[in-house]
């Protein structure tokens, strides 16, 4: 149990964030039928909903944005994501907005368990360098969750050392270090934490075929209801796994007497993957798409005591929560503030409103296109301009399906969207190569990937020979 005295030298909330990887809008039982999530629906019955949370269509750029508060299109990661022979990452250049570091400078201890997902090539690319404290996980974006490898590279590290799999399942093994993180940190400090879990589930594992890339336990399928299909029962599973591991860090806190003082937050980082039985429900598309059944995911604030039971409404972004937390964690943010396109919407799970607001997802959904697609969010409109076959506005408070195309009849919104859109075309980085599926001469190929080395080592590259 948490002493009481460093309960008394504690005064500033701790700070939890899960993100799921390509969990949809209904794969959350509270909004749909097919999977239970009783764990993540107790947190938004008792917490606040937002009913118009987005993200980005993808891992890497949803990632980017909560970690700086910035459009990935600032930082050249708003195309696709990063693959497996991709030599870029989060840029340097964008350390001085980096969440954790800055949650440092307000006194808290940092912490990532899970999957990172922003640059892996390099050891100036891993989170140890952007201001994480603690490090547990895969750097990459998918390994299989028992062997913890992808295509032979062993990726899960500890503080950059080699963790070999130990016959624990990735899900438990991440509610596992979460636990023993809580814990040592119980024992031993008297600062507060900032705790980031970006989950593995339910983002298919890279070996199999088909619904066998949803990788699960042995024998758990006999618990998923007869009723559905036989991918779904695996997304069953995976959803229940997930939610377990949630309710796993969610009693930690409980248990230690922290949870007045702990924020709980939890967000997917895009939709569902309707091919392995995700369920974006109502809406229309699917990961990668920049459709509300791409980009709006399900988000909960959960702080006993603190934030009472609401569902908002007003649209909020992913980049939203990096202002809104550290002006909670008590850093002055003014030294970065005119270079944030977040904003503090902690009014919001308070009760109250903000103004409103126009944001943009940029994304490029096929590797190499010249054409960006994007979607404005402006209240209860929403322009897409390539969503489908053209530009579409469309009303989300009254067509969440997206099926009512109201451009013809209100030019002049559609003309102040587009814009808005535009006006980020001069600070866009674009890259004229992504999600590489080769590596650089000279590199080595992925089935020597498995080194054990050390990221700290300076002269060593994650992937590559090391320095000439």
């Amino acid at each position: 149990m948490l002493s009481s005295i460093n309960l008394m030298a504690q005064n500033k909330p701790n700070i939890i964030y899960i993100m799921a990887d390509d969990m949809g809008n209904s794969d959350m039982s509270r909004n749909g039928t097919k999977y239970d999530t009783p764990t993540l629906d107790s947190l938004a019955n008792e917490g606040a909903y937002f009913d118009r949370f987005y993200s980005y269509p993808g891992c890497t750029p949803t990632r980017a944005a909560l970690m700086t508060g910035r459009y990935p299109l600032r930082m050249g990661l708003w195309q696709v994501v990063i693959g497996r022979y991709d030599n870029y990452c989060l840029p340097a250049s964008e350390n001085r907005y980096m969440l954790p570091r800055l949650m440092k400078e307000a006194g808290y201890q940092t912490a990532l368990i899970g999957k990172w997902h922003l640059g892996h090539m390099y050891p100036e690319c891993l989170p140890h360098t952007k201001g994480f404290d603690y490090y547990f996980g895969t750097s990459y974006g998918l390994i299989n969750y028992y062997d913890w490898d992808f295509e032979g590279a062993d990726d899960v590290r500890e503080n950059g050392i080699y963790q070999a799999p130990d016959g624990t399942y990735f899900t438990d093994k991440i509610a596992e270090k979460c636990e023993d993180y809580l814990d040592n940190w119980s024992n031993c400090s008297s600062s507060p934490f900032f705790m980031f879990v970006p989950m593995l589930a339910p983002h298919v594992a890279p070996n199999g075929v088909g619904c066998d890339r949803l990788d699960i336990p042995a024998d758990s399928l006999v618990n998923a209801p007869a009723n559905l299909t036989v991918c779904q029962k695996r997304y069953w599973v995976m959803m229940r796994q997930m939610d377990y591991a949630i309710s796993r860090i969610v009693n930690k806190v409980r248990d230690l007497g922290i949870e007045n003082n702990t924020i709980i937050i939890f967000t997917s980082d895009n939709g569902g993957d309707v091919d392995y039985a995700g369920d974006n429900a109502p809406y229309k598309g699917e990961k990668g798409d920049l459709t509300e059944g791409g980009i709006n995911v399900p988000a909960i604030w959960y702080h006993k005591g603190t934030v009472s039971p609401r569902v908002i409404s007003t649209p909020v972004q992913v980049e939203d929560f990096h202002p809104t937390l550290l002006k909670i964690a008590g850093r002055d943010i003014s030294d970065i503030e005119a270079n944030l396109d977040g904003e503090d919407i902690y009014p919001l799970v308070q009760g109250g409103s903000i103004p409103q607001r126009m944001f943009l997802k940029q994304y490029q959904p096929t590797n190499n296109a010249t054409t960006k697609t994007y979607a404005v969010i402006d209240g209860d409109y929403k322009l897409c301009n390539l969503c489908y076959s053209g530009t579409a506005l469309y009303n989300i408070a009254t067509n969440p399906a997206e099926s009512i195309d109201y451009s013809g009849s209100d030019p002049s919104r559609v003309a102040a969207m587009q814009n808005f859109a535009n006006s980020f075309n001069g600070v866009t980085i674009s890259r004229s190569n992504n999600n590489a599926t080769s590596p650089p001469s000279g590199w080595n190929p992925i089935n020597i990937w498995a080194d054990p080395r050390t990221f700290y080592d300076p002269d060593y590259y994650y992937y590559r020979n090391p320095k000439d």
